[in-house]
């Protein structure tokens, strides 16, 4: 054997003479995974940085990217007048990332992954998943319209040798009173919001099996001062409770609030005969909503 080879190159050199290229396959093995994160997970062992995300966990240290599971929620992209439901993914600590962790909305529906991700979109048809342009202007190289697929392609399996063998895992998912939306609320609001149990305070309307509902409750200050947080000035209420004036009932859905009641009534129509909301008929007779 040559001279020049390290002792470590020297038992490679050897094991190859004896076992082939078993030994470079098992070094550059790229192992996919995808992994739920709980707003524990997603604390503790998931690290952002301005170039990269990475999952650390018992010696692990794997790179990869993060997105919403799930997608955006079909009538929260329509009322957006977005053409899609096909969430981005992110590869950096970028605008979105730090503005959904301010609002605290930063916790329990990412998933990270490092494998090829797709998803079915309006139209039907299954679409791979765009990085984010936030996070494009922040890491040198990325163009545009990268794809997930092409992000596995050239930049994660370049690194493979240096992610160790890491099985994939479907983690629980996490209780949805912890992450139900909360919108642009500060965290005193959403506390509030999680205290009182994502639940419409008039017609007692429970808005959390999915992170969406939570944008279907609103939150109204009673005195009018949005910088009031204390509890007794929060009162919370779903959209078509929010959209009548008190006791009298008298619905006013101007132009920018109709869509979404649309939606409302739409989706949650069911539940809201359940609790026998008293102006679902009105509202529905108003809009020309179908049962």
């Amino acid at each position: 054997m040559p001279r020049h080879l390290s002792r470590f190159e020297l038992v490679q050199e050897e094991v190859r003479k004896r076992y082939g290229d078993l030994l470079s396959e098992g070094l550059e093995r790229y192992t996919p995974i995808r992994i739920e994160l709980d707003h524990d997970l997603l604390l503790s062992r998931v690290v952002l940085t301005s170039n990269m995300i990475r999952y650390v966990y018992g010696g692990q240290d794997l790179r990869g990217f993060l997105y919403i599971e799930g997608g955006y929620d079909r009538a929260y992209a329509d009322v957006r007048g977005w053409q899609t439901r096909v969430p981005k993914f992110h590869v950096a600590e970028c605008r979105t990332l730090e503005a959904m962790r301010l609002r605290g909305r930063y916790d329990g529906v990412y998933v990270f992954a490092n494998q090829p991700t797709t998803m079915t979109d309006v139209d039907g048809q299954e679409k791979d998943l765009r990085v984010c342009l936030n996070c494009c202007a922040m890491v040198p190289g990325l163009g545009k319209g990268l794809t997930t697929t092409a992000f596995c392609e050239q930049v994660l399996r370049k690194h493979s040798t240096a992610v160790p063998v890491f099985q994939p895992q479907r983690l629980p998912k996490p209780d949805l009173l912890q992450t139900a939306y909360s919108g642009d609320d500060p965290p005193k609001v959403a506390a509030q919001r999680h205290a009182r149990g994502y639940r419409c305070e008039r017609c007692g309307l429970e808005l959390r099996r999915h992170y969406v509902d939570g944008w279907y409750l609103e939150t109204v200050y009673r005195n009018g001062n949005r910088q009031d947080l204390r509890p007794e000035n929060l009162t919370f209420l779903c959209t078509l409770c929010n959209a009548s004036t008190g006791a009298s009932g008298h619905l006013v859905v101007n132009a920018g609030q109709r869509n979404k009641l649309m939606h409302f009534l739409t989706i949650y129509g069911e539940q809201l005969e359940t609790v026998a909301h008293p102006l679902l008929e009105r509202a529905r007779t108003l809009l020309g909503a179908k049962r």
